[in-house]
């Protein structure tokens, strides 16, 4: 029987004849399915490797491109999502699959699954789309929700608890076997510190390569038992007494304060619209564009939130002074977090804070529902830090088959990107 270093040495080889034999136009599929099960045999050989669960049924994966049973699976998909390790609201159906709708044109639906007895344990949601280059266009492999304005933080696996592990395995056999079907493929991945060392770790197992590049750390309070406690917590003192005092310098001005959350499709129609109105007004007056110019993007969010609307996830809300539209904050709740994805405001209200005053609300509303921490997602802006010291690391990963040719762009590439950062943050300190 062949070692574990003997078959890598067969699988590098493997895919040095595959490069050649794309290069050269021929079919290629023969090695590739040498190559899949050479990975297999490793995978069984290596130790603490499960090939099966622990009541010793198999894991079965599959890769599904057909756009019908993407829509079809939102029940499942909710259930596991709901008992299983999923790191944000876009993992989720209700965020993905709205997405899907409105940009899948011109991409290819890569979803693998997993299942164990028929019931799905796991979901890496992939999709395969093109970058444009100077002088080659390279076929990408990345995450669903990712490449357009409407996109959010935290992509990953979606996995069974309990099976964590063997889940993996079984996701990354199969996605490290689509990758290799487009030889110059990357897979992109972004996702938390703790999440990324273990994708990391089980894809170069597979002789993969990966690059990592930090991203803009999220900022994450850690919500206590009370209000008064998290006010406590803030490292901000002006902050502080802002938020034990937020409605003061309302009730001297104004005679209704009215805080509001969107219930019905009605009442969440009109909070978007203020929101996207706010966003562009304040933007358009920086001389920055807003997403919410692009008839995609109001589309796509407007799928999004009537999804989440349904599910109960969606936290829409609006602060109203003398009944009219101050304010209004979009997030969602998942798996015990409130993720904050959008706030915005009328500039005629500017003095008051009624940004402040919605998230300060936001906070004390989500303590009252029992949840255990607020996270603002990526971007350490001012605004957010005066709440909180907690901070979540995130990186991009790209992923690649270590071809001479591969290894050179990539490395180029990453160099490159290198440079204009240092360059970028030279130039902020002048």
């Amino acid at each position: 029987m062949e070692t574990i270093e003997e078959l890598d040495a067969m699988r590098r080889d493997l895919s040095a004849a595959i490069g050649r034999a794309k290069k050269a136009g021929e079919d290629a599929s023969h090695l590739i399915a040498r190559h899949r099960e050479i990975g297999r045999r490793i995978e069984q050989l290596r130790p603490n490797t499960p090939a099966a669960n622990a009541d010793g049924q198999p894991l079965t994966t599959e890769l599904i491109s057909d756009v019908g049973r993407f829509a079809n699976m939102r029940e499942e998909w909710r259930e596991l999502a709901r008992h299983g390790h999923c790191c944000s609201p876009f993992l989720l159906w209700e965020w993905l699959y709205p997405w899907w709708e409105t940009y899948g044109d011109g991409r290819e639906l890569a979803l693998v699954t997993c299942r164990h007895g028929g019931k799905l344990v796991g979901i890496a949601p992939l999709m395969w789309g093109v970058r444009r280059g100077r002088t080659i266009d390279r076929r990408t492999l990345g995450f669903i929700g990712t490449g357009e304005r409407a996109l959010g933080d935290y992509f990953g696996l979606i996995l069974a608890r309990g099976h964590e592990d063997q889940v993996r395995l079984a996701l990354l056999e199969e996605v490290s076997g689509v990758l290799h079907d487009g030889l110059t493929a990357e897979l992109t991945l972004m996702a938390a510190d703790g999440d990324m060392a273990r994708l990391v770790e089980a894809l170069a197992g597979r002789g993969l390569e990966a690059i990592v590049r930090p991203r803009r750390n999220s900022v994450l309070v850690t919500l206590p038992g009370s209000f008064e406690e998290f006010v406590e917590s803030v490292p901000s003192p002006r902050r502080r007494s802002y938020l034990r005092n937020q409605d003061e310098a309302l009730r001297g001005r104004f005679s209704s304060i009215e805080y509001t959350s969107a219930r019905t499709e009605a009442e969440m129609l009109e909070l978007i619209a203020a929101l996207s109105g706010f966003s562009r007004e304040r933007l358009t007056g920086d001389g920055t564009a807003s997403a919410w110019e692009e008839e995609s993007f109001c589309r796509c969010m407007l799928r999004i939130c009537a999804a989440f609307l349904e599910c109960g996830g969606l936290r829409l809300e609006g602060l109203r002074l003398d009944g009219a539209v101050a304010a209004v904050l979009m997030g969602f709740v998942h798996g015990g977090t409130y993720f904050l994805y959008q706030i915005s405001f009328d500039p005629g209200f500017a003095e008051f804070r009624p940004g402040h005053c919605l998230i300060g609300h936001r906070i004390r509303e989500s303590i009252r529902e029992g949840l255990t921490s607020f996270d603002f997602l990526a971007g350490e802006h001012g605004y957010k830090t005066t709440y909180s010291d907690g901070r979540k690391r995130l990186a991009d990963v790209t992923v690649f088959w270590p071809t001479p040719r591969s290894l050179w762009r990539t490395g180029l590439g990453y160099i490159a990107e290198a440079c204009r950062t240092k360059a970028k943050s030279v130039l902020g300190r002048t």
